[in-house]
C-alpha cells in the first residue's frame, strides 16, 4: 500500500541513523568501519549472490560517507577559502579515483581477488583508525572535539 508505515529502513537509512548519534566527528570513522565489516566478508564467500548482496550492503554502508565528509570539511574551512579547497578536492578526486581504479586492478590482477580484498580493507581499517587517532588528538573546543 503506497504511503504504508511498514517500509523497512535500508542499510543506508539504518547507517545515517547510527552516524547521526554519533559526534560530528566519529561520523566519517563510522561510515567507513560500517562499510569495510560486510566488505571483509567477501574473504569467506565463493558464491555469486553471498559476494552481490555483500558489495551491495557495502555500497548501501558507504553511501552517506561522501555527504558526510565534505560536510565536514566543509565546516573546517573558513569561508574565505571554502570555494578554492573544494574546487582543488574536486580536481583531485578527478584524478584520485581512476588512479584508483587503476592500482585496484593492478592488484587484483598480480594478487589475486581474495588477497586484494584483504589489501583493501586493511586499508579501510587503517582510514578508520587513523580517523579515530585524528579525533581522539583534537584540541578540546575545536569542531573535531565537539
Amino acid at each position: 500500500m503506497p504511503g504504508s508505515a511498514s517500509r523497512k529502513p535500508s542499510a543506508a537509512a539504518g547507517s545515517a541513523a547510527v552516524t547521526s548519534r554519533r559526534r560530528r566527528a566519529w561520523r566519517v570513522p563510522v561510515v567507513v568501519v560500517a562499510g569495510a565489516v560486510p566488505f571483509a566478508f567477501l574473504l569467506v564467500t565463493r558464491e555469486l549472490v553471498p559476494a552481490l548482496v555483500l558489495l551491495a550492503v557495502t555500497g548501501s554502508c558507504w553511501g552517506p560517507y561522501f555527504a558526510v565528509e565534505r560536510t565536514l570539511v566543509q565546516r573546517l574551512t573558513p569561508e574565505v577559502a571554502r570555494g578554492s579547497v573544494m574546487g582543488a578536492r574536486t580536481a583531485i578526486s578527478s584524478l584520485g579515483f581512476p588512479a584508483g581504479s587503476a592500482v585496484a586492478g593492478a592488484l587484483c590482477a598480480s594478487l589475486g581477488p581474495v588477497s586484494a580484498v584483504a589489501v583493501t580493507t586493511a586499508g579501510y581499517l587503517l582510514v578508520a583508525m587513523m580517523l579515530v587517532s585524528a579525533t581522539r588528538c583534537a584540541e578540546p573546543g575545536t569542531i573535531l572535539a565537539r
